[in-house]
C-alpha cells in the first residue's frame, strides 16, 4: 500500500515537471514569435508604481512582452514612460523601460515590480540664476538674442530646457527603495539599473554641461539596505573627465557612506559653472583621486576623506592675487564634525622647480578658526617670495621684502603655526601663533634706496607673529667688502613704518669705507677730503645700522626732512693712506680704530702724517660742530723740524734741524682753529743769533705754544721756550703761509747770560 502511493506521487510529481516544462517552452515560443503586448497589463503596472502619499505616478505608453536573452528569457517592455509629480507636471520621460516583475505576486493578482532597467535614457537639467538645479527635458528654445553670448565654457546647443519644470528631492526619489511601504507596488523592487544615459545642464545661455555614458544601477537586499552605484563620462567647456560613485544606504543607520572616484576632474572649471565656492574656483588643475563621504540622511556631508593627486595647472587666490603655475599636487586628510574640523595628512604642491608640503589642522567655530600646521617650502626662486605671502598679512613689511630683496633662492622654509581661537579678530596675531625659519642663498638686498646692494647674501631668517630676525651668514657689499657674518632685526612687522636694525660683521677695503661716507643718509663728513679713488688700505668693521624702512618723500619722490637712522660703525684700519686729508695731511701706514656713529667719525691710532710719525692719535670729526668747532686732533709724533708748517705751526728760524718730539692738541672750524703743542727740542739745534745763543744737539729744551687762526690770520698767542739757561716767553703774528714772523713780542726773555723784558721786534 505504501510503495503504492509513493508510486503515485512520483508519477504526479513528473507529470506537472513536464507539463509545466512544456508551458514554458511553449511561453519561450510565444515570446520568441513575439513581441507580444501587454496592454491589458498596464493599468496594473501603472498601479504598482503608485506611493502611498501620492508623490508622483507613472503613466505607460505600451506595454510588450519581449525575448532578452536566455538570462533573461521573459522581460516586460514598457514604453513611452513619463512620471508625474503630485500636481501633474512632468518630472521625467523614458522612452522604455525593462521590468522584472515578482512571480509569485502574480497568482494574487498583482504587478510588483523586482527589477527596472532604463536604456539610453536622456535627461535635461536646467540651472536657474541662482544655480540651483530643476529637472527637465530639452525642448526646441527660440535662438538668444543676438547681444546676448554663451559664457566661455559652454557647449553650444540648439536647445534648452526652459525654467518652468518641476522638481524633486533626492529623498523622494530613493524613498520606494529605501523604505518600502508595505503596502506600495515597489515593496519588491530589488534592482534599478540605467544604461548608457545622457545628461546635459543648461541655462538660458545654452547647454554647458554633459555628461554621457551614464550607468546607474542601484540594489535592495532583503535587510532593506541598498546599494547606489554609478559611473560616467563628463565633459564641460573643453575639459573631459571621468566619475563614479558608490554609496551604501543602511536601514535605520544615522548616516550614508559612500565614495567618489573621479580622474582628470577641473574642480575650478565646475565650481564656476555650478557654484561660487572660492576654495573650489583657485583651482584649475586636473585632479584625480577619491573621496570617502558620511552624509545624513537629509544627504548633508557630516565627515570626509579623501586622497587626491592632481597634474598640471595653477591655482589662483584673491589673497594673493597671483596666478602659481602648478606642475603636481596631492593631498590626503579628512573633515568630520559636520566640517567643523579639517584634518590635513599630508598636501603637496609643485610649482615648477619649487614644492610646498605640510599638514595641519583647521577647526571652524561660526566666523572664527583655529589653525595649527606644519609647512615646508623648498627651492623656491625670492622673486617669487610675494606669490605666497597674502597681501593683507604685514602689507609694509611685504613691500619692503619685495622692493629690496631679490635674487637668489630659497632653499628650505619651514613654518610652524598654532592660531587659537580669536587670534584671527585680534589686530595682529600674537608672537606666538607663528614660528618660522627661512634660508635664503645667494640672494640681493637693498638696505637704504639710495645704497647699493648687498649681494651673494646667505641668511637663515626666523619669523614670528610680530617679528623678524635673520642671521647674515655671508656676503658681499660694494666693489670689495665681504660680510662674515651679522643679523638683521624686525621689531614689529605690522607697524605702518616698520624700523629695521641691521648689524654685520665685514672686511673691507678703504676704497668701499669712504664710498659709504658719501652716501646719502651719511653723507656728513665732506670736510675730511676722503677720495676713494686715491685711498688705500683695509679694514675689519662691525657695524649695527637702523632705519625705518621708508624714508619721508615730498610730491616728487625726493626725501625731505631729516631721515630716521641710528648707524654705529667700528673698523679697525690697516695700512690706510690718503693725500689731503682735512686738506692738509697726507697720511701713510695709518692702523688704528675708526669709529662712526650719528655724532661723528673718531679714529685712534698711529700714521705716518705729513713726514711726521704719528705714534699716539685721537681724531674727531662732528657732523654737527660745537661751539664752531667740528674737527678735534690729539696727536703724539716725532717730526722733523721742516714739517711744523704742515701741521699749521710757524717755520721757526731759530730752529735749524733735527727730530722733534711733539704734543699737540688741535680743534678747527670752518674759519678758525685753535691749537697747542709741546715740542720737544732736545734733537734739534736751536741758534738764537739775535742773543748770540746756541742750543747743542742733545741738550734737553721745549717750546709750548698756542695758535690761533682766524680767517686765514695766524697767531702764536703763547710762545714759551725753555732749556738749559733759556726761558723765553711772548707772542707772534706769523704771515699767512707761516713762513715768517709779521711781529714779536717778548714779554721775557732770559738767555744765558742775557735778559730782556717786553721786547718787540
Amino acid at each position: 500500500m505504501k510503495n503504492r502511493l509513493i508510486k503515485r506521487l512520483i508519477v504526479v510529481v513528473i507529470t506537472t515537471a513536464v507539463v509545466l516544462l512544456a508551458f514554458f517552452n511553449a511561453l519561450v515560443f510565444w515570446v520568441l514569435t513575439g513581441p507580444r503586448s501587454l496592454d491589458a497589463l498596464t493599468p496594473y503596472i501603472e498601479n504598482s508604481f503608485k506611493t502611498p502619499d501620492g508623490s508622483y505616478s507613472v503613466r505607460i505608453g505600451q506595454t510588450w512582452l519581449a525575448w532578452d536573452g536566455w538570462r533573461h528569457p521573459i522581460d516586460i517592455r514598457l514604453h513611452d514612460v513619463t512620471v508625474l509629480t503630485k500636481d501633474g507636471q512632468l518630472f521625467s520621460s523614458f522612452p522604455e523601460i525593462s521590468m522584472g516583475i515578482d512571480i509569485w505576486a502574480l497568482p494574487l493578482g498583482e504587478v510588483l515590480p523586482s527589477s527596472l532597467t532604463v536604456r539610453h535614457p536622456v535627461v535635461s537639467l536646467f540651472q536657474n540664476d541662482d544655480h540651483s538645479l530643476s529637472f527637465g527635458f530639452r525642448k526646441e528654445t527660440p535662438a538668444p538674442a543676438a547681444d546676448t553670448q554663451p559664457p566661455s565654457g559652454t557647449i553650444p546647443a540648439s536647445d534648452a530646457t526652459p525654467p518652468d519644470v518641476a522638481t524633486m528631492p533626492v529623498a523622494g526619489l530613493l524613498q520606494p527603495l529605501l523604505s518600502p511601504d508595505s503596502s506600495s507596488g515597489l515593496r519588491k523592487l530589488r534592482f534599478v539599473t540605467i544604461r548608457d544615459a545622457e545628461i546635459s545642464v543648461g541655462n538660458r545661455h545654452g547647454v554647458f554641461f554633459e555628461a554621457s555614458d551614464v550607468n546607474i544601477r542601484a540594489h535592495r537586499d532583503h535587510s532593506d539596505n541598498l546599494e547606489l552605484t554609478t559611473d560616467a563620462h563628463i565633459r564641460y567647456g573643453d575639459y573631459q573627465s571621468t566619475l563614479g560613485t558608490k554609496f551604501e544606504f543602511i536601514k535605520d543607520a544615522p548616516t550614508i557612506d559612500g565614495i567618489v572616484e573621479f580622474k582628470g576632474l577641473m574642480p575650478g572649471v565646475l565650481a564656476t559653472l555650478f557654484s561660487d565656492e572660492p576654495v573650489f574656483k583657485m583651482m584649475n588643475l586636473p585632479l584625480s583621486g577619491n573621496i570617502m563621504l558620511a552624509l545624513d540622511t537629509n544627504g548633508m556631508p557630516q565627515k570626509m576623506s579623501f586622497k587626491i593627486e592632481g597634474g598640471g595647472g595653477e591655482i589662483h587666490s584673491d589673497k594673493f592675487n597671483v596666478t602659481l603655475p602648478v606642475s603636481a599636487a596631492s593631498a590626503e586628510g579628512q573633515i568630520s564634525n559636520q566640517f567643523h574640523d579639517i584634518q590635513l595628512d599630508h598636501v603637496m604642491v609643485n610649482f615648477d622647480n619649487s614644492s610646498l608640503s605640510g599638514s595641519g589642522v583647521v577647526s571652524l567655530n561660526d566666523n572664527d578658526a583655529a589653525i595649527r600646521a606644519d609647512g615646508e617650502l623648498k627651492n623656491m626662486p625670492v622673486d617669487k617670495a610675494h606669490l605666497y605671502w597674502p597681501a593683507s598679512i604685514s602689507p609694509e613689511s611685504r613691500q619692503w621684502i619685495v622692493d629690496n630683496i631679490s635674487g637668489g633662492t630659497v632653499p628650505e622654509a619651514k613654518v610652524h603655526i598654532d592660531i587659537h581661537f580669536g587670534d584671527l579678530a585680534k589686530p595682529v596675531l600674537p608672537k606666538e601663533d607663528v614660528d618660522a625659519s627661512i634660508t635664503v642663498e645667494n640672494t640681493k638686498v637693498r638696505y637704504l634706496p639710495e645704497h647699493p646692494q648687498a649681494t651673494g647674501i646667505k641668511s637663515v631668517v626666523h619669523i614670528d607673529g610680530v617679528s623678524l630676525n635673520a642671521d647674515i651668514l655671508a656676503g658681499e657689499y660694494m666693489k670689495g667688502t665681504k660680510l662674515t657674518g651679522g643679523k638683521l632685526e624686525i621689531a614689529d612687522l605690522n607697524a605702518d613704518n616698520p624700523h629695521i636694525v641691521t648689524s654685520v660683521e665685514a672686511d673691507t677695503t678703504a676704497k668701499d669705507a669712504v664710498a659709504f661716507l658719501k652716501l646719502p643718509r651719511v653723507n656728513h663728513a665732506p670736510k675730511l677730503n676722503l677720495n676713494e679713488d686715491s685711498i688705500e688700505g683695509t679694514a675689519h668693521v662691525k657695524a649695527k645700522v637702523g632705519f625705518d624702512f621708508f624714508a619721508p618723500h615730498d610730491a616728487n619722490g625726493k626725501p625731505i626732512g631729516e631721515p630716521n637712522i641710528d648707524y654705529d660703525v667700528t673698523a679697525d684700519v690697516k695700512d690706510i693712506a690718503q693725500a689731503g686729508l682735512l686738506n692738509k695731511f697726507d697720511v701713510k701706514n695709518c692702523t688704528g680704530q675708526l669709529t662712526i656713529n650719528n655724532n661723528g667719525v673718531t679714529f685712534k691710532g698711529a700714521a705716518d702724517v705729513n713726514g711726521a710719525h704719528a705714534s699716539e692719535t685721537k681724531i674727531l670729526y662732528l657732523f654737527k660742530p660745537e661751539k664752531g668747532y667740528d674737527t678735534f686732533i690729539d696727536v703724539t709724533a716725532t717730526a722733523p723740524v721742516e714739517s711744523l708748517p704742515k701741521f699749521g705751526y710757524p717755520a721757526f728760524s731759530f730752529l735749524k734741524g733735527g727730530m722733534l718730539g711733539v704734543k699737540a692738541s688741535d680743534k678747527q672750524g670752518d674759519n678758525s682753529e685753535q691749537a697747542t703743542a709741546t715740542v720737544d727740542l732736545t734733537n734739534a739745534t736751536v741758534a738764537l743769533k739775535e742773543a748770540n745763543w746756541t742750543k747743542p744737539d742733545k741738550e734737553p729744551a721745549s717750546v709750548e705754544l698756542a695758535v690761533d687762526k682766524k680767517d686765514g690770520d695766524v697767531t702764536v698767542t703763547s710762545l714759551q721756550l725753555k732749556g738749559k739757561n733759556t726761558d723765553v716767553s711772548g707772542s707772534m703774528g706769523l704771515s699767512k703761509d707761516l713762513s715768517s714772523i709779521a711781529r714779536l713780542t717778548l714779554s721775557k726773555a732770559d738767555i744765558g747770560q742775557t735778559s730782556l723784558q717786553k721786547t718787540e721786534l
